[in-house]
């Protein structure tokens, strides 16, 4: 992701070293209610006596490029599992829906009891704009065939200033390497110019050819050499993602292939 002069900060949630949990892969498919009106404050008291920072990953990079589209979860069941936080902690993400021709890019970002589930619409005008899909969307009903979540706790935050940097993507990678940080969820705020985007908005059953890169026209718009770190053109940019190396890290199905997977207790994960 590249930019031009002006102002960017970068909030990282840090979930390495502390433990790192995984859970769930592919989940029964279930109904989703409509979308609610406005966006629901969760309140819950956390359900562990301790919680940690947490990768939650839903599925798998892997199986989604590979055509999963039909293992899903909902609004209402990301919302359950992150009742076991405490409300306030910040929690950012990656994702996308299971509307075929219009899977489009989520970014979600907020906090544990107040999450936004930002989407970037393919079949916009622009190609990009962005919905809260907890508010509203095109459709009456979304499921996500893949989610991973950072939920981390506020006490590890790391707050980067950067300006006059020309590519961010590459001068992030760096200072992550340089300070052993091999996990972690990443916010990105500021002022940019142009940004090259990507968003996927036909992912067929059949799964994707990715040999030779992520190029296909005929599955994504525009063009980025990764598109979960393409957000939207120019102008202002509030946009959320996970550090590389989680994404890279992908989660197995836990405890073989049962309809109640996504119940399925956290496993211990090492860094990929």
């Amino acid at each position: 992701m590249k930019r031009t002069d002006l102002l960017l900060i970068l909030n990282l949630v840090v979930l390495l070293p502390l433990t790192l949990g995984v859970a769930l892969a592919a989940c029964q498919p279930m109904p989703m209610p409509a979308p609610p009106t406005a966006l629901p404050i969760i309140t819950a008291t956390p359900t562990t006596p301790e919680a940690e920072p947490t990768l939650l990953v839903y599925n798998s990079v892997e199986r989604l490029l590979a055509g999963d589209l039909l293992h899903t979860v909902t609004i209402t069941d990301v919302q359950a599992d992150l009742a076991g936080y405490p409300p306030d902690w910040p929690v950012v993400g990656v994702g996308t829906t299971n509307w075929i021709g219009r899977n489009g890019e989520m970014m979600p970002d907020g906090t544990a009891g107040h999450l936004h589930f930002w989407w970037a619409d393919p079949g916009s005008p622009s190609q990009a704009d962005v919905v809260d899909l907890a508010v509203r969307g095109p459709r009456s009903a979304v499921e996500f065939p893949f989610l991973a979540l950072a939920i981390g706790d506020p006490a590890t935050v790391i707050t980067w200033t950067l300006r006059d940097v020309p590519d961010v993507h590459a001068w992030l990678e760096e200072r992550l390497d340089a300070d052993g940080i091999d996990l972690a969820g990443v916010q990105l705020r500021g002022e940019f110019g142009p940004v090259r985007t990507t968003v996927a908005y036909n992912i067929p059953l059949t799964g994707l050819d990715l040999s030779g890169g992520y190029v296909a026209e005929d599955v994504f718009r525009a063009g980025c050499a990764r598109l979960w770190l393409c957000i939207l053109g120019a102008g202002h940019l509030r946009s959320s993602l996970l550090a590389h190396r989680a994404l890279r890290l992908g989660a197995a199905p836990l405890g073989g292939g049962g309809p109640d997977l996504r119940r399925a207790s956290r496993a211990p994960v090492q860094p990929g």
